[in-house]
């Protein structure tokens, strides 16, 4: 019966290790991805899709503090607003893909 229970403990310790060594694994299959420029690889520890939509929601937040309320409820402004948001979401997907954080980071 010890035998057993020091085996779960051995193993739960161990299963502890890996999930603590998680993001330090990441990290370096990143570096080693950019390191070889293979944007396969890096696509693999990358979630892009997730990504380009946090990077555009935070974009488009800025802008819209940037641009204050007085110039989101005039229409013109509104509209200049809009413009502008569908510019720098283009951007944003032009970008935040593994050719495109490759070129950044290099």
């Amino acid at each position: 019966m010890k035998k057993w229970i020091a085996l779960l403990v051995v193993l739960l310790l161990l299963l502890a290790g890996y999930i603590a060594a998680g993001p330090y694994l990441a990290i370096n299959g990143i570096r080693t991805a950019l390191a070889e420029q293979d944007t396969g690889k890096l696509g693999k520890y990358v979630d892009f899709p997730a990504l380009r939509v946090s990077i555009k929601a935070q974009v488009e937040d800025s802008l819209a503090r940037r641009a204050g309320s007085e110039m989101q409820s005039n229409l013109l402004g509104a509209i200049a607003l809009s413009v502008a948001g569908n510019v720098l979401g283009s951007g944003v997907d032009a970008m935040v893909t593994p050719l495109g954080i490759g070129a950044l980071l290099q």
